[in-house]
């Protein structure tokens, strides 16, 4: 309990005045449950899309602040499917960095476009997590795509569409 004395006019004696203070440091927490506060997710070139070739290795990463005690479950989403599971307990801390793991990996077998995002299981956090974007192009690091040499039968092949 601290005491502050305050005079509204000068010469008047100060009438004491009870006060509860409730002081913070600006530091984060490490008691109490385990809340998310931000959650930023980024390839290994730093940015939130890149484009590979075929059957390339892909990581990204998600750097999670949190503040307090807990046991974070989340996992990594691809097109709408799971793949990858995390479970790990946090405390002492207000910085994390999940990144995605080696089994299985971030697939690359389907060229096309894909999205990858982190859904966040435990602690229940209100947060909107971004999506990453991904493109995997149609031919392999260092192989070649595949040209037809003769159309199949009954088929007409034209020089124009052989480009």
């Amino acid at each position: 309990m601290s005491v502050l004395m305050l005079s509204l006019a000068r010469g008047l004696p100060a009438a004491p005045i009870d006060l509860q203070l409730d002081v913070q440091s600006g530091r984060p927490s490490t008691a109490g449950p385990l809340v998310i506060n931000r959650v930023e997710l980024q390839f290994e070139n730093g940015r939130g899309d890149i484009t590979v070739p075929l059957n390339a290795s892909l990581k990204a990463q998600a750097l999670i602040n949190y503040t307090g005690n807990g046991v974070l479950a989340a996992r990594w989403v691809v097109d709408g499917r799971p793949i990858q599971q995390i479970n790990r307990s946090l405390s002492f801390g207000s910085d994390v960095v999940i990144e995605t793991g080696d089994i299985p990996p971030l697939p690359t077998f389907e060229p096309g476009s894909h999205r990858l995002s982190l859904q966040i299981l435990q602690p229940r956090a209100n947060l909107r997590i971004p999506v990453l974007r991904y493109f995997v192009r149609g031919t392999a690091a260092g192989g070649r795509s595949l040209q037809p040499t003769q159309p199949a039968n009954g088929m007409n092949l034209y020089r124009d569409q052989l480009a």
